[in-house]
């Protein structure tokens, strides 16, 4: 083989292989392209799909928006509704100068929990037997409420319209009363209220006491509630009926009873709802009767707007900022 024809091979050769290197090389440009477009068409479809969710997002915030904009006008004509119910429940409250008018002094310390309040505190004279009471309704807040004007409205007109002065019998009327005004017997309405009632009975022909060495009658009548009173320097306390007012579960056959007590002028009487002794603490233990006796024994000589001031003072420190899990009334009177 000459020398030329074995460069001509040669040559040939080193073409096949230049060859099949382009054709790799255009192999490998086309699966590059390929896989490029496959990866442009995965980045066109999520970035459409983001644009979707930006549009979604877009809309679903504008939505949230308008809704936003419908509950806070709903909540401001809720919020104003309530603080109207507000008024007129204070506007129904017995007066603080009337009821100090009828004792030598006296200290209320009303708390709703929300902005109405389950509990009420009533008052009413009728010559010279003065009736006071705190009441603690079923619920507190709206509901609370509707119960607390219910009550206030019955009892007024169980003593000033029907004359029923014996507190037992106006506790029995009050429950009757209640039972007949929800129609607990068809919707078998567990609601009521619990009460301290006192009858308190200064000597004919005045309404208050006017000699140092005068008694004063005072009759006690308790639905699932307590009456503290000082005597010589020791709080002492009445219980009342372990039976609430209303509701349809277990009308109780057993009567409302009377418990009277004659005390000299200066002793002091305490009526409060259970929201004072149920108030907890952060490690949620309650105040206690215990501590509330210890209180009273100690405060009770003061002047009434500071024994108020002792028992505020005295709350919030056993509380210790938790938040109040009930309607809060003390009434304190000096007779």
């Amino acid at each position: 083989m000459t020398q030329q024809k074995k460069e001509y091979l040669k040559g040939l050769k080193a073409l096949e292989v230049a060859q099949k290197n382009r054709d790799e090389q255009q192999q490998t440009l086309e699966f590059n392209n390929q896989k490029m477009h496959a990866n442009e068409q995965v980045l066109i479809k999520a970035y459409n799909q983001l644009k979707a969710s930006q549009e979604e997002i877009k809309y679903q915030k504008t939505m949230l928006e308008e809704t936003f904009e419908e509950l806070k006008i709903k909540n401001n004509r809720l919020t104003d509704s309530i603080i109207y119910a507000k008024r007129i429940q204070q506007a129904i409250l017995p007066n603080h100068i009337e009821i100090k008018k009828s004792f030598s002094d006296a200290f209320i310390i009303f708390l709703p929990k929300d902005m109405v309040s389950g509990d009420f505190y009533w008052f009413t004279q009728i010559g010279n037997k003065t009736f006071i009471a705190t009441v603690d309704c079923t619920g507190h807040g709206v509901p609370g409420a509707f119960m607390s004007i219910i009550g206030h409205t019955l009892l007024n007109q169980i003593v000033r319209e029907k004359e029923i002065f014996e507190p037992s019998e106006i506790l029995e009327t009050l429950d009757t009363d209640i039972y007949t005004a929800l129609h607990q017997q068809e919707s078998k309405s567990i609601d009521g209220m619990d009460l301290s009632l006192c009858c308190i009975e200064t000597p004919m022909g005045s309404t208050r006491l006017k000699q140092a060495n005068d008694k004063v009658k005072v009759v006690f009548c308790g639905a699932k509630s307590t009456l503290y009173y000082s005597q010589v320097g020791q709080i002492l306390k009445i219980k009342g009926n372990r039976r609430s007012l209303g509701g349809w579960l277990k009308r109780s056959k057993y009567p409302f009873t009377n418990h009277e007590i004659h005390l000299p002028k200066g002793e002091m009487l305490y009526l409060t709802t259970d929201g004072y002794t149920d108030a907890a603490n952060p490690r949620r233990r309650h105040f206690g009767t215990t501590k509330l006796v210890k209180l009273m024994t100690q405060i009770q000589t003061l002047p009434l707007y500071k024994q108020k001031q002792y028992f505020e003072k005295r709350l919030q420190k056993h509380q210790k900022g938790t938040e109040q899990r009930d309607d809060i009334t003390v009434m304190g009177i000096r007779i």
